[in-house]
């Protein structure tokens, strides 16, 4: 830039630079006020560093950013939708694997066998005993969403169940009562196990499905009569409104 005169030197700028570098130069704005010059970092929306941005930066460099945002969205989604908040809590344990299968509790040095409680042939984790236990397979192919789990064994559970959220939620919107399904499946599986384990009751791996229709139906059940008071409460604020002297 030609001193004290606010604009570039085209000779020194062409003879110190590429081209497409001196094009740049060229078209960059020179403010003609007084401004002292400063540090600022482009990857920040407002120009300063902040360990935040840092951070996101780093995560964008690493194609993590991508991932970290659709969680965040999946999350957002989750809490949102209108299950049962003992399902919403159970979902969220069951993908941040702190469900006491037997595999998380043998890492916490408690003695237990770590084989499955159902089918007993396999270490019970989380991928096992909701989808590829020999039991549980059968459940999916046998439910409403007739899903096959015999090619997804290769799936990180955790992305399994987000991929069939995002699809229902996606094709039904957020209120999905294929959401609804799959997440019933899946608690009802964890009812079954635990019935094993803490009542020794074996009972036929059919009654996942009638205890998941059972649930369902209670589900139902309790939204229709929650829409009906809700149809009252207005309907009597009306009413009181239209009869209240000005």
């Amino acid at each position: 830039m030609v001193a004290n005169q606010k604009t570039w030197n085209p000779d020194l700028i062409w003879k110190m630079f590429m081209p497409e570098s001196s094009i740049r130069i060229h078209t960059t704005y020179i403010p003609q006020e007084n401004l002292q010059d400063y540090f600022a970092w482009s990857e920040s929306k407002h120009g300063a560093f902040r360990v935040k941005d840092a951070y996101a930066f780093l995560l964008g460099q690493r194609g993590n950013l991508e991932t970290s945002h659709t969680k965040r969205k999946f999350w957002s989604k989750l809490w949102a939708s209108d299950l049962r908040p003992k399902w919403k809590i159970f979902i969220w344990r069951l993908l941040q694997k702190a469900l006491a299968t037997n595999c998380n509790l043998a890492k916490r040095n408690i003695p237990v066998s770590v084989n499955c409680n159902i089918c007993h042939q396999f270490p019970e984790d989380e991928r096992h005993l909701f989808r590829d236990c020999e039991i549980s397979s059968r459940i999916w192919s046998s439910s409403a969403l007739g899903i096959k789990t015999q090619s997804s064994e290769y799936i990180p559970i955790d992305e399994w169940i987000r991929n069939f959220f995002q699809l229902f939620w996606r094709e039904d919107g957020i209120k999905s009562e294929r959401v609804r399904e799959f997440v019933v499946t899946l608690w009802s599986i964890w009812l079954h196990r635990n019935n094993v384990v803490f009542r020794n009751l074996f009972e036929n791996p059919s009654v996942i499905l009638q205890r998941k229709n059972t649930l369902l139906e209670e589900f139902d059940e309790s939204n229709r009569i929650k829409g009906i008071q809700l149809k009252r409460v207005l309907s009597e604020s009306d009413s009181h409104q239209r009869t209240s002297p000005p």
